[in-house]
């Protein structure tokens, strides 16, 4: 009987020791909150794209597989901003005196390509590394306050439906 009692105490001390240990999900958490802190209307299309890209997802497996581990094991989130699927990764550098998120791919080790994201007073828009003026595509709220992606010619590429 006693020993029935040590193994359900210690099981009730388990449970309680390692709540909420599957991570804090900081990476995923990071784009969030940037998405977030877009504005109206803006927030939405970008969280379109972000999910199309997908950065929400990669993110999240990350967190899962990676970050949320080495945060259980260390007590510290090693976050930063990067991400690492197989062979590829992606890294996100802002520039706080330009407002600028460059964002890099890499595979296996080379650069495969860049993008420059801005925010502007109703959008969030791509434009080209080495000319930052060139817009490639944007992100916002069209004038029946739809969140839209559309090409540097104004096409539109998807829209939320109201």
């Amino acid at each position: 009987m006693r020993k029935h009692i040590a193994s359900i105490a210690l099981g009730l001390a388990l449970a309680m020791g390692v709540q909420g240990c599957y991570g804090s999900f900081a990476l995923t958490r990071k784009v969030w909150k940037w998405n977030g802190s877009l504005g109206h209307g803006v927030d939405e299309a970008v969280f379109l794209v972000l999910n199309i890209i997908p950065v929400y997802g990669v993110a999240a497996f990350v967190d899962a597989i990676v970050l949320n581990s080495v945060e259980f094991w260390s007590g510290k989130n090693p976050m930063d901003a990067s991400l690492v699927k197989g062979d590829k990764k992606m890294v996100m550098i802002g520039d706080p005196a330009t407002g600028l998120v460059r964002v890099s791919i890499f595979e296996k080790g080379a650069l495969v390509g860049t993008l420059c994201m801005k925010k502007t007073d109703h959008s969030i828009v791509a434009v080209d590394p080495k000319n930052t003026d060139k817009v490639l595509f944007a992100a916002g709220r069209d004038i029946d306050d739809r969140a839209t992606v559309a090409d540097a010619s104004g096409r539109v590429l998807a829209q939320t439906v109201n």
